[in-house]
């Protein structure tokens, strides 16, 4: 077999290890939050930052004027830098005069080490000016949106074939390709690679001549150059081998890049040439040390310092507010139990909830209630997930009229339906029946624009949290889900909530979401641990197993004895209103309705209280408490709305424990809180489950908030106003863009002024010895890397209070993270 048609083994390693640097992402019906340096978590925070500097030209960090300003004002103390100097090691340190004049010196230009030969190669640019690899990026970008689409665009690529097949065949028919890219003869080059994606990487890999460390720098620098697809390819890519197939279409779209790159060189002067293959040997080198100092090659070490300042002055404000001293809540049962999501925004409402009524108890938990659930609707459309997207689906939660004749029925009238808006789909974007659909049909869609003008749409119904009947089975075998699975995922939930006892008389499980219109990225607005979905499903299927008598049976032999009075009912949270909706209150027996009453008017309370407290950051201050509620309610069904909420920014902490540690404290919604007691979980358990999921989760969404400030061009979503949704639900461009913009939108983090969330890595505060950390850390160790390579700080609550003493709190932190 000729050598250059297979990819030797050590390049092989190259090309993967370039694809896995890249995290993936979610359609946006079903957004979640991704850390988008995922990928990158084998290296220490500041090592990754360097090497994104390096290939992508890509900072991690904020502009040394914020670290500057957070200075001047007080933000960062004196103390807080002695504390992350101390930190450092034996390495001699930065004085604190030196570290001002690195701020006051302003950003130093750094330029990426290495960069794509049709940004290296002056020769090589569009014949109608701009940028060459824009150019580049712009035609690859506009072929993924075609290959990719479902349902909108007006030609159809070839899905017959995979990605980089289908891409060899376009440019080998088209005619435009050089002019589109400004160079002559590129089309005849590309059209004469191998049209199979392995043989043309193994011509690629060979002609590039470059070394395997080389060479995955290229391709981590080529796929961060179009960072929207790559992420889009590396998520179907993780789908797959989530469900136990194989996809490689991240590799596809490199063989893409990599073919463009291969002309590029191919067309460039010896000199160009033999720069280019420089620069991406020192693009594969690291020029940071470990203890994240500068040494010469690099000049974010000493932000790097600042950055870690920053975050120690929020952790010692934090510790301060907690009630450190504070025993565990006395067992006296309570009124009324409320189990909220984890989720920062549950913060604001349990503080509140409480506030207004002293006998409520309010506890936390991820708010996909353990359920992992996919919901499936009676149509042929795949099941929506309900659960974080770390998970697969162990559960199908089937909707069903009750018999069989019934659900094909429905079934049947469902997919009619479906088909007829296919048909208006293809009809309103066929290429040939654009122009005459308007004209035949424009008329009917006038009344709906006018409505939506004018905020009469029912968008603030959004997802309608209450079902009807619904079928539980596996989602492998499709069999019932017996009383036998029921009773062990009732024992682990309870389990999980550290909720084994002291039942109140009225349990009530509360999800969370937001409703909006017009808003391609609401999913980002609901409930991270629910996939992206309202979490009222779920606390609703929680809530009857609960309730049957022979679960409670079951869960009675497990030594978990919910009492005959206790009733659990499930609720919805709307973020944006802060309103709770009871689902199925019509079902509660009359012994508890006096209780519920109560409740709902603690609710009530408690909902003025946070709309109250959010009224300032959402610019509605000064309105009274009833225009305010109904400026929200609009905001929930006005289609021109781009913040409806703050969703989860400024989010900055995790909180695992007994609510007495924060029971009465203003956390500022901030903090995640998941419920935790460190005496009912000897063999750390318990511990371990919530640091494999709830930890993760939570570090995921705090670092996609992080990487939208301090890099929004590459990891931001951009200005909502220009976004055009394409391929369904694909994703977002930008204005006249061709990648995918992935993400949070601008206006998710910044109010125009100033920005609304604080980029600072999760701060992780557990309630137990630090023997049992390091066991469950030990057992989870993905969540293990995380904190050994500083993408996260994780310490024992125990163990700063035992040396509380001894130093300052914020420097604790490090003893124990």
């Amino acid at each position: 077999m000729n050598p250059r048609q297979v990819v030797p083994n050590e390049l092989q390693a190259a090309l993967t290890a370039a694809c896995e640097a890249i995290a993936p992402i979610w359609p946006l019906d079903q957004f979640i939050a991704v850390n988008p340096w995922w990928g990158m978590r084998e290296q220490s925070v500041a090592a990754a930052a360097d090497q994104l500097q390096r290939r992508g030209g890509i900072s991690m960090l904020m502009p040394a004027s914020f670290y500057l300003s957070a200075w001047e004002g007080g933000r960062i103390r004196p103390e807080d830098l002695q504390d992350v100097l101390q930190a450092v090691g034996p390495e001699p340190a930065p004085s604190l005069e030196e570290l001002i004049k690195r701020l006051r010196v302003g950003d130093s230009v750094q330029p990426r080490v290495a960069c794509s030969i049709f940004l290296s190669h002056e020769g090589l640019a569009p014949a109608g000016g701009g940028n060459s690899q824009a150019a580049v990026v712009r035609q690859a970008g506009r072929f993924c949106a075609r290959y990719f689409d479902q349902r909108q665009a007006r030609w159809a690529a070839d899905k017959e074939h995979g990605l980089y097949t289908a891409w060899h065949q376009h440019v080998t028919t088209s005619h435009l390709i050089d002019k589109q890219i400004g160079v002559k003869g590129l089309q005849r080059m590309l059209a004469g690679l191998p049209q199979e994606t392995e043989q043309a990487l193994a011509q690629l890999t060979s002609d590039l001549a470059l070394p395997s460390t080389a060479l995955e720098a290229l391709c981590h620098g080529l796929l961060l150059d179009m960072i929207g697809w790559a992420s889009w390819c590396r998520g179907i890519d993780w789908r797959a081998e989530n469900q136990g197939g194989t996809s490689k279409i991240c590799r596809e779209l490199l063989a893409v890049l990599l073919a463009w790159e291969w002309a590029g060189l191919a067309l460039a002067d010896s000199a160009t040439q033999k720069a280019w293959r420089v620069q991406w040997s020192l693009a594969a080198k690291s020029g940071f040390n470990t203890d994240g100092l500068d040494n010469g090659v690099n000049t974010d070490g000493q932000l790097w310092l600042w950055q870690q300042a920053f975050e120690r002055a929020w952790q010692r404000q934090l510790l301060s507010s907690l009630n450190l001293d504070a025993s565990p809540v006395a067992a006296v049962k309570p009124d009324v139990q409320a189990v909220f999501c984890i989720d920062v925004r549950s913060e604001v409402i349990r503080r509140n909830l409480e506030q207004a009524d002293g006998g409520i108890q309010t506890k936390g938990m991820a708010g996909f209630f353990g359920l992992a659930l996919a919901h499936q609707t009676l149509s042929d459309k795949p099941g929506m997930r309900q659960l974080p997207g770390l998970l697969e689906p162990a559960i199908i939660a089937a909707d069903t009229t009750g018999t069989s004749q019934g659900d094909n029925a429905q079934r049947s009238r469902t997919n009619q339906q479906e088909l007829v808006r296919q048909a208006v789909r293809g009809a309103k974007y066929g290429s040939l029946s654009t122009f005459t659909l308007v004209e035949t049909t424009g008329l009917a869609w006038v009344w709906k624009l006018v409505r939506d003008s004018l905020n009469k749409n029912d968008g603030s119904k959004g997802e309608d949290p209450e079902q009807g009947q619904l079928r539980m089975h596996h989602a492998g075998t499709g069999d019932p889900l017996s009383d036998a699975d029921k009773i062990c995922l009732g024992t682990d939930f309870l389990r999980s909530l550290s909720l084994t006892g002291n039942f109140a008389p009225l349990l009530v499980l509360v999800g969370h979401g937001a409703h909006t219109d017009n808003n391609a990225h609401h999913a980002s607005l609901a409930c991270g641990a629910c996939g992206g979905r309202n979490g009222g499903l779920n606390a609703q299927i929680v809530a009857d197993m609960l309730n049957e008598p022979v679960v409670r049976a079951g869960l009675e032999k497990e030594g978990i004895v919910i009492p005959q009075e206790t009733w659990v009912v499930a609720g919805q949270h709307c973020t944006v209103t802060d309103q709770v909706q009871i689902i199925r209150r019509s079902a509660l027996p009359d012994s508890h309705k006096g209780v519920m009453s109560r409740f709902e008017n603690a609710l009530n309370i408690a909902g003025t209280s946070m709309r109250r407290e959010r009224a300032t950051p959402l610019q509605l201050n000064g309105l009274g408490d009833d225009a305010l509620l109904a400026e929200l309610q609009r905001r929930t069904r006005n289609w021109a709305e781009v913040r409806p909420e703050w969703g989860l920014a400024n989010n900055a902490a995790m909180l695992i424990g007994n609510r007495a540690l924060s029971r009465g404290c203003d956390l500022g919604g901030r903090v995640f809180m998941h419920d935790y007691d460190p005496e009912a979980d000897e063999d750390g358990n318990v511990l371990t489950t919530i640091f494999g999921g709830p930890v993760v989760v939570a570090s995921w969404i705090n670092l996609q908030y992080f990487a939208s400030v301090t890099a929004p061009d590459t990891y931001g979503a951009g200005n909502k106003l220009l976004h055009s949704v394409i391929g369904g639900n694909v994703g977002v461009i930008e204005g006249d863009g061709s990648d995918l913009r992935i993400g949070l939108p601008w206006q998710s983090v910044h109010d125009g002024t100033n920005w609304r969330h604080e980029p600072m890595r999760l701060t992780v505060l557990i309630d137990a010895p630090q023997e049992r950390i390091d066991l469950a850390l030990e057992r989870t160790p993905a969540l293990a890397t995380l904190v050994k390579n500083q993408w996260l700080s994780m310490t024992s609550l125990q163990l700063i209070k035992r040396t509380r003493g001894a130093s300052s709190a914020s420097a604790q932190l490090t003893v124990a993270g």
